[in-house]
């Protein structure tokens, strides 16, 4: 039996494959420790320090929004400036707590304001003192609806 001897041509081929093999698993190499060295520093938590509390309080509000929806408890943004809070379709009668007005797209115009509404047939009239800034609010209402612990949440389109 004798041995074949390949054409230079063939040669080559097989060079400039082994080359690319070669090249090719050289630039996975590279790039895998180009991420490694990428995130070699950075400190990426999962896990918040408060992670229980957060989860209770998480809890707490999807209890609330159950809770309100079987009590058929509406918080609506009426345009003239008023707030109106209703339980079954009336009017609520007493209502404690605090209004959270959000602004999202200038945080520093964020505020808060107490709510007593005892007797005024479940509206708050937002105050004059409140920033009176065109466009959209989220407005969130956290207290107590007739006895019942609440938290809703609208948005307020200001024109």
């Amino acid at each position: 039996m004798s041995k074949q001897e390949l054409s230079p041509e063939a040669r080559q081929a097989g060079r400039r494959w082994a080359i690319a093999i070669v090249a090719g698993l050289s630039v996975v190499v590279v790039v895998n420790f180009y991420v490694v060295w990428l995130v070699r520093d950075r400190n990426v938590t999962l896990v918040t320090p408060s992670y229980y509390q957060d989860g209770l309080a998480y809890d707490a509000v999807v209890d609330a929004g159950v809770a309100n929806r079987a009590r058929e408890v509406r918080f609506d943004a009426n345009g003239d400036g008023r707030l109106s809070l209703t339980v079954s379709g009336r009017p609520a009668e007493a209502v404690a707590g605090r209004l959270h007005f959000y602004r999202a797209s200038d945080p520093a115009l964020d505020y808060v304001t107490d709510v007593d509404l005892q007797a005024s047939k479940g509206e708050f009239i937002v105050p004059a003192t409140s920033p009176t800034v065109v466009g959209p609010w989220r407005v969130t209402f956290v207290g107590d609806v007739e006895g019942q612990p609440t938290r809703l949440t609208t948005v307020w389109t200001v024109r």
